[in-house]
């Protein structure tokens, strides 16, 4: 297994940033700023260049939101598609970690794509957390990198 964390992605925006990170089998993604229907286009763009080039098998998927201020509604859509996207390419369940906000858990509800079955998501506070529990409950297949996760103006 590859433990090495590599930054493979990051663009920034006038009001928005994002990077992607692979770990072993793991796409990693921190979101920051307000998201506009261009920014969330170009995330989606990467995010497929990077899962159909790096895995070839099942995959874990961690959402660090945090910093994210949340997406304009033109923008929704291109998020529901994205996730079922990412069902249809092994995706075997999606973190989003962040400290709890009703208006963040709103919006990502409305953008969860429902139509695409047994989509797994979860919401936790720490990427520790995530990492716990995905191998305690089957989605990972490696153990928890023991590098530090590379962060946007961390």
């Amino acid at each position: 297994m590859n433990t090495r964390s590599d930054m493979v992605c990051y663009k920034k925006f006038p009001h928005a940033a994002y990077s992607i990170e692979i770990v072993g089998s793991t796409l990693i993604s921190e979101l920051v700023g307000q998201w506009s229907t261009e920014i969330s286009n170009s995330y989606i763009a990467d995010v497929k260049q990077e899962v159909s080039s790096k895995f070839n098998k099942r995959w874990l998927h961690i959402v660090l939101l945090d910093k994210w201020d949340l997406t304009t509604f033109d923008a929704m859509d291109k998020f529901t598609e994205y996730g079922i996207w990412c069902y249809e390419k092994g995706v075997k369940a999606t973190f989003y970690v962040y400290q709890t906000n009703p208006v963040k858990r709103y919006q990502l509800a409305k953008m969860l794509p429902e139509r695409a079955k047994d989509y797994v998501s979860f919401h936790v506070l720490s990427i520790d957390d995530a990492f716990l529990y995905a191998s305690e409950n089957g989605f990972l297949d490696e153990p928890k990198p023991n590098q530090t996760i590379k962060t946007l103006n961390a």
